[in-house]
């Protein structure tokens, strides 16, 4: 299988086999409580993470923590 994702600074994209694809902000919203609203929510190392529309400001390694790894988990 092959995933294609494009680690924009501002918007991530991701293609689907279907060929249909899905761009987002690349921004993470991180919080200790699971929020009350919201289908996309990821628990990560005790923390939950959704989407948010505010990006994560350049980095031009990503690896330098989990951020964009969670963008795509």
């Amino acid at each position: 299988m092959i995933i294609s994702i494009d680690h924009g600074n501002k918007n991530c994209k991701v293609s689907s086999a279907q060929g249909h694809g899905r761009v987002f902000t690349s921004g993470l919203r991180e919080s200790d409580t699971k929020p009350p609203f919201g289908e996309d929510v990821l628990k990560y190392n005790g923390k939950y993470y959704t989407i948010s529309d505010k990006r994560i400001p350049f980095l031009r390694d990503k690896s330098v923590d989990d951020r964009f790894y969670i963008l795509y988990a």
